[in-house]
């Protein structure tokens, strides 16, 4: 899989839990829309009290309000909270936010305390998203196998996950985050038509290993040449940097 908690265990599942989870993800897999996913989430949440779910990847510090939208993956939220989070710049207060990026164990809303909640705008975060129908939530820190970190987020009015039921809940998180993945990739495999067989060389090259200079050896190039082709490829695929480049490439069947 792409993603992974680093807490979450079927082992401690009830045996009935376990059986129900594993079918919905099979019907997770054979999802082909972000509606299907969302469909299939909210029907398991709704045992816990939750009826709104959202997935994102972390934007930088940096971007614009634009670029933030962009990272979201799967998107069941109250509509005017996005439109208000986001038209506040809301994302660089959240104390959510800092949380999965602090740590990496599951945590109710209502456990954050202390710090995170000195400053008075992360305060307001927290108690708008209760006039929107989100008073409580549970965050999972979920994490790509190239580094990127993504949160997964449930909410409603009352929130209650026992222990035994959050294996379950994390299972079905990194799948449904998994196949958003998937299908976002899928809308971007046309980006690969403009990729060219020396850009592919270059990229396969990086992730055998080489240093660019290598490359520019092994390829019979100038080092610049080697730079060029990585550059363009890493424009072509939209990647942050040439490891997510890499990373990107093996998960479309680009490079090995």
């Amino acid at each position: 899989m792409k993603t992974h908690s680093s807490s979450s265990s079927a082992e401690t599942m009830p045996a009935h839990l376990l059986e129900e989870t594993t079918a919905l993800i099979i019907a997770m897999e054979a999802a082909q829309t972000e509606a299907d996913i969302l469909r299939l989430v909210l029907v398991y949440i709704g045992r816990f009290g939750a009826t709104h779910v959202l997935a994102g990847t972390m934007p930088p510090i940096g971007e614009t309000k634009r670029q933030q939208v962009g990272h979201i993956l799967l998107n069941a939220w109250p509509t005017d909270w996005v439109s208000r989070y986001f038209s506040h710049d809301y994302l660089r207060h959240d104390p959510t936010i800092r949380m999965v990026k602090e740590q990496h164990a599951p945590f109710f809303w209502r456990d954050i305390e202390g710090q995170r909640l000195r400053n008075a705008m992360a305060r307001d975060v927290m108690g708008e998203a209760g006039e929107f129908g989100l008073r409580e939530g549970f965050t999972i820190g979920l994490q790509t196998f190239d580094g990127t970190v993504i949160g997964f987020s449930i909410g409603g009015d009352h929130i209650e996950i026992r222990e035994q039921e959050r294996g379950g809940l994390q299972l079905l998180a990194t799948f449904a985050v998994d196949r958003a993945l998937q299908l976002r990739e899928l809308d971007q495999l046309p980006l690969l038509k403009g990729v060219t067989p020396r850009e592919r060389r270059a990229l396969q090259l990086a992730a055998d290993g080489l240093r660019d200079h290598e490359i520019a050896v092994r390829m019979g190039i100038t080092y610049h040449g080697a730079e060029k082709h990585l550059r363009s490829v890493r424009d072509k695929l939209e990647a942050k940097n040439t490891t997510n480049a890499i990373a990107i490439a093996i998960r479309l069947g680009l490079i090995r």
